[in-house]
């Protein structure tokens, strides 16, 4: 939900909202798209907009990342482009969801107006507001070079190496978790594998970046390896795991290391809801 601007004209239409600047639609505008489905990468998000048959990009430039005042992933980018000879500058933001991303666009058909609307667009996200609040999340890592990637459901993503090794990046869950509850994920998970589980199986610290504490659990069955990783700060876990053959188990394992160190803490909000007073919930009562 973004915010009107001051002087500004304010329309809803075809499942967008319309924002004019005082001088008109002739020099320029915003429009906002609230869910905007399915989720992409910045740069296949941009060429992806509609556009006039007539347009044509002539430039794009680095994708800037942000965070939204909630806590929320968030990009701009600026584009150049052409309608019918008339030099036309976009500036393309998005605020990314689980499964969807809010998208606005800022366009000036002036050249005294591009800075201007670009400032706009940049608070327009930055402001964005969702309140989609604590909930499973995606958090950034790097990739693993030379592995395959898959999504499952709306959080979970398979990596997979050539030689029959996976790993999956489970969403980070709300609230920490046990050592029992986590005993009981890793028998729940081998069992998954048909790797029959050790009586007892002690946890290793896991190397994890700045902010997040680790333990990594492994359990060998005769043919296949599973290493659980549970990340963690004060708000969320992190799991990670990896399945692989006995016999790519090296390999798999320091590929697995190397993800695990590249984790980001979620960002925290910078917004504080106050409560509300008990009044406010009478209009439910029956």
């Amino acid at each position: 939900m973004i915010n009107p601007i001051s002087g500004w004209s304010w329309n809803f239409a075809d499942g967008m909202i319309y924002l004019f600047p005082p001088e008109g639609i002739e020099v320029g505008g915003i429009h906002d798209t609230e869910r905007v489905r399915p989720v992409l990468d910045p740069e296949s998000l941009i060429r992806a907009l509609p556009v006039p048959d007539d347009y044509a990009i002539t430039g794009v430039s680095p994708v800037e990342q942000l965070l939204t005042r909630e806590g929320e992933y968030a990009i701009l980018a600026t584009v150049w482009g052409t309608q019918a000879g008339q030099e036309l500058v976009r500036t393309v933001g998005a605020v990314y969801g689980d499964d969807f991303q809010a998208v606005i666009v800022g366009t000036a058909r002036r050249p005294d107006h591009v800075t201007s609307i670009a400032a706009h667009v940049r608070t327009l996200v930055v402001h964005d507001q969702h309140f989609l609040g604590v909930r499973r999340r995606r958090f950034r890592y790097q990739r693993p070079r030379g592995w395959d990637e898959r999504f499952v459901a709306p959080f979970h993503v398979h990596h997979g190496s050539p030689d029959g090794a996976v790993i999956v990046v489970h969403p980070a869950v709300p609230g920490g978790a046990d050592l029992e509850h986590i005993h009981r994920t890793v028998a729940a998970m081998a069992g998954d594998e048909r790797i029959e589980m050790p009586a007892e199986t002690a946890p290793e610290p896991a190397d994890a970046a700045a902010g997040l504490d680790g333990a990594s659990f492994t359990v060998v069955g005769r043919a296949r390896t599973l290493v659980a990783v549970f990340l963690g700060d004060d708000r969320y876990s992190y799991p990670i795991t990896l399945a692989c053959p006995n016999a790519a188990a090296a390999s798999a394992t320091a590929t697995l290391r190397a993800l695990i160190r590249t984790v980001e803490p979620l960002p925290r909000a910078r917004i504080a809801f106050s409560a509300a007073s008990p009044a406010a919930f009478t209009h439910w009562a029956e």
